[in-house]
């Protein structure tokens, strides 16, 4: 894994080489060059660095830079068609980075030729930014739970159920609204009128019912219910109860939704009534009303008739389609569970969830399927309870059974299920392009963002993953509403520091420390970058925070010295990171655990091969199939130049790793690699 570099012309020749025979390749980036190269990413980061004073990362996208000033002066190419051509995920980054770099957008470069002002660009010139550290052991995706996808809520399909009454009466028309291809809808929690607190559940459950039933038209864009009551909670609401019109249209707008559906629950003796009706957002206009009644034992069939009413009205006055397709569509869906204690426990568990407790909402989603064991909501976030905790064997498990149910529901639950089991079995690509066909459903869904920009870090492709990350911190902004999670932060600072936005990044956690104020994950980081830009009075003041705050949450010794072992060397603090990772050993020199962490180290980083070997065997001996320890094992080998040794262990590592946990991208790289070098032999 070393390159035989020559002179530093010749070594910056192959680099950019290398770089140009991939440049349409969004996915080739820092590491898959190091790999071309023979070396780790993180000496080849250390040589661009010395070579040329600027990151690996920035380098690259200024080589891709170059060529699209080329492309756009040799030829008529669209800036959109040259920004893929040169290996931009996005348009709309492709410009703002040429702007960055240039001083001026993609679509003047013809016009400053014909002035004659088109700049020629120094071969050294630099982005800003201050240079780069090593890459960890342990990157941020791997040093915290990510949640799957808070946003699949109870997505039910209906049946038509007639009811003791039934009143409609026809205010306007949507058919006067502007034209467009889409409608943009917001529906509001119903409002609880009936003076029985333990009814509020039902103010979500038919919010929701009627969400998730609109989200299966495709000419619907319907704003889902955690982006809604997200922002209805920003506004100090009291309960639901209190909702305004007022505040409902505001909201809607701020979603960008052109109709607002706003409902009431109330109880007139023995007969339950629910009152809905279908708002312009802009004008207050009323365009319809629904008025159903029916027992309150039957609060379930109440609730998806009026969801067949709204979806009546909206598919066949507005947008002109047959009333016959949507009952095709209803009858052929999977049936809503038929008791309201199913979503009071999903409700109590998505709670939990939320707040990261996913021991307590397991046991709600369970509670939830011993009564209905097809409730598919409840499924999902059963699966991510477990992933979040490392629980892959149940996490799979309950993803198969999800995958299996895929036909059966909703097209916004049928996405969220391919992007679980893509999560579980397949690759972070598979998992990106549900996402993005889930923002075909609904845009404003800003933990999408964030589930889409977390799977291109797991790629490795921090480039791409910074414009879906900021998107997701900005409609939040956009919203008024604070973040409510450290790692919303978090893994956009990791991508502005794996691409050397340091500037970005230090702004970024000054942010973060008034959402989140003494929070170890932003204080990590911020130690971090402290030690990355030399900064080292502020680095150990961090540190000691740091320190303090993980011994108080009851962290042992061994686990503290391990931490700060991580923080070193994911700044390039390799001797340093050595030092705690010897002194964890220290504490705890018969766990194979601390034995694979500092053989990983010395391996690694070629700090002494021999003495990790040893350590991870002793390891082994202890579980002879860790895929993790295997791993391990098979990139010292390879360090020892033992390639078809090396290239045995990384597979059966791959093969354990692929059936007991998920996907790592810098293990599929490393068995590459491997393979590369046994068939050179």
């Amino acid at each position: 894994m070393t390159f035989g570099a020559g002179n530093e012309q010749e070594f910056i020749g192959k680099l950019k080489q290398h770089t140009l025979d991939h440049l349409s390749d969004e996915n080739f980036g820092g590491k898959e060059l190091a790999v071309a190269l023979g070396m780790s990413w993180s000496t080849l980061n250390r040589k661009v660095q010395s070579v040329c004073g600027k990151h690996i990362s920035e380098l690259i996208r200024e080589i891709r830079l170059k060529k699209a000033l080329e492309l756009l002066q040799q030829n008529n190419a669209t800036a959109a068609e040259v920004a893929y051509n040169v290996g931009f995920g996005s348009p709309a980054y492709f410009n703002k980075c040429f702007s960055a770099f240039y001083g001026f957008p993609p679509g003047e470069v013809k016009k400053k030729m014909a002035e004659g002002t088109l700049p020629i660009v120094d071969e050294a010139q630099t982005a800003e930014g201050i240079p780069e550290a090593e890459t960890a052991t342990q990157s941020l995706s791997g040093s915290f739970k990510k949640p799957p996808l808070l946003a699949a809520y109870a997505l039910m399909a209906l049946l038509v159920i007639a009811f003791a009454f039934i009143y409609l009466a026809r205010k306007s028309d949507l058919s006067n609204q502007p034209a467009g291809d889409e409608i943009s809808i917001a529906v509001m929690p119903f409002q609880n009128l009936t003076n029985d607190a333990s009814k509020n559940f039902w103010e979500i459950m038919i919010q929701d019912n009627l969400i998730n039933s609109l989200s299966n038209e495709k000419d619907l864009k319907v704003r889902q219910t955690q982006t809604v009551n997200s922002l209805l909670e920003s506004n100090d609401l009291a309960n639901y109860a209190s909702l305004t019109t007022t505040l409902a249209r505001s909201v809607s707008q701020k979603l960008d939704a052109s109709v607002l559906v706003l409902g009431s629950i109330k109880q007139i003796g023995a007969i339950t009534r629910l009152n809905a009706k279908l708002i312009d957002s802009k004008t207050e206009q009323v365009f319809q009303s629904f008025q159903l009644d029916g027992k309150p034992e039957n609060i379930i069939q109440l609730a998806d008739s009026l969801t067949l009413l709204v979806k009546n009205f909206l598919i066949t006055d507005l947008l002109k389609k047959e009333f016959s397709l949507s009952i095709k569509r209803l009858v052929d869906a999977s049936a809503v569970s038929t008791d309201p204690e199913v979503f009071r426990f999903y409700l109590e568990g998505t709670n939990s969830f939320a707040k990261m407790d996913f021991s307590q909402a397991r046991e709600m989603y369970l509670k939830a399927l011993e009564i209905d064991s097809n409730f598919i909501p409840a499924m999902i976030h059963l699966t991510g309870t477990y992933g979040n905790q490392g629980l892959f064997e149940d996490a799979k498990k309950w993803s198969i059974t999800l995958y299996e149910k895929r036909h059966k529901v909703s097209r916004f639950e049928n996405l969220a299920i391919e992007a679980n089991y893509a999560t579980y079995f397949g690759i972070p690509a598979d998992a990106i392009k549900y996402y993005k066909l889930i923002l075909d459903i609904d845009d404003q869904i800003s933990l999408v963002y964030y589930m889409i920009g977390l799977n291109y870090i797991r790629l490795g492709q921090y480039e791409n993953a910074i414009p879906e990350l900021e998107k997701n911190l900005e409609l939040r902004r956009s919203w008024g509403i604070k973040s409510v999670w450290a790692p919303d932060y978090a893994l956009l600072g990791e991508a502005y520091h794996k691409t050397g936005q340091y500037r970005k990044e230090q702004r970024l956690y000054k942010q973060a420390e008034k959402d989140f104020p003494n929070d170890p994950l932003i204080i990590r980081f911020q130690a971090i970058l402290a030690l990355a830009r030399g900064k080292t009075k502020q680095a150990n003041e961090y540190l000691l925070k740091f320190e303090s705050i993980i011994r108080d949450e009851g962290a042992t010794e061994a686990s503290i010295q391990t931490r700060l072992g991580w923080i070193y060397e994911e700044a390039g603090k390799i001797d340093q990171a050595e030092k705690h990772l010897r002194n964890a050993l220290l504490l705890e020199p018969e766990n194979p655990v601390r034995m694979n962490i500092m053989a990983t180290l010395l391996i690694k980083h070629d700090n002494n091969v021999s003495e990790g070997m040893e350590l991870i065997e002793k390891a082994l001996e202890t579980r002879p199939d860790h895929y993790i320890w295997l791993h391990t094992k098979g990139l010292g080998l390879y360090k020892q130049g033992k390639y078809r040794e090396a290239l045995e262990v990384l597979q059966k590592s791959w093969d354990l790793r692929r059936e007991r946990a998920v996907y790592n991208h810098e293990a599929f790289l490393n068995l590459e690699e491997a393979k590369k070098a046994v068939a050179k032999l």
